[in-house]
């Protein structure tokens, strides 16, 4: 008894010092001495898991946050607000996520218009993206959107070329015109 009661004394002194290195040894000490339905042994019980799960989820935002990993940024926001808890590094995750999903809005808005082949809805999705400091070297979509946008430039250079060739009604002109559009893949479009 006199033992127990020191250990209950022991948890009450690492529960009021938040010491959760002591919590733990007492803890393991306590086990099978204090009764399991102690208050006190409950309470340090309750709050050595609070605290490791704090500590799980104020080290996973860290990382989600050092590798800019949206889904694990939300999901461990998402825990901390279930928790009531605001860890320091809360409002910085919260940026990088609110970042993070602007960029991922680009992108989705960027591979709609690549893939419609639309340079009306292009054009300001880059501009949104130079604008959430995305680029060709650090966003592959981006990376694309531009050679998309090169390649259609080029296709209708080529284009206008052929009408003024036809228009000037210069036979060299044309030929080389049309060479120009075989190049560039719409040989179809211009050959007939």
């Amino acid at each position: 008894i006199e033992k127990e009661a020191g250990l209950i004394e022991s948890l009450k002194a690492a529960v009021a010092a938040r010491d959760m290195e002591k919590l733990d040894t007492v803890l393991h000490e306590a086990d099978g001495i204090v009764k399991e339905d102690n208050e006190v042994l409950v309470q340090a019980h309750t709050m050595f898991h609070r605290y490791a799960e704090e500590k799980e989820v104020t080290l996973s935002l860290e990382t989600a946050v050092h590798e800019s990993d949206l889904p694990h940024l939300t999901a461990f926001i998402n825990k901390a607000a279930e928790m009531g808890f605001e860890p320091p590094i809360l409002a910085e995750a919260k940026e990088a996520q609110a970042k993070l999903q602007k960029q991922f809005e680009i992108k989705k808005s960027l591979l709609a218009a690549m893939d419609a082949r639309d340079m009306e809805a292009l054009e300001p999705a880059l501009e949104k993206a130079k604008a959430a400091d995305l680029n060709a070297g650090n966003c592959e979509e981006v990376a694309k959107a531009l050679e998309l946008k090169g390649q259609v430039d080029k296709e209708k250079a080529a284009v206008a070329a052929i009408t003024s060739a036809v228009e000037s009604r210069s036979l060299d002109g044309i030929k080389a015109a049309v060479a120009e559009a075989k190049k560039l893949g719409i040989s179809e479009d211009v050959s007939s």
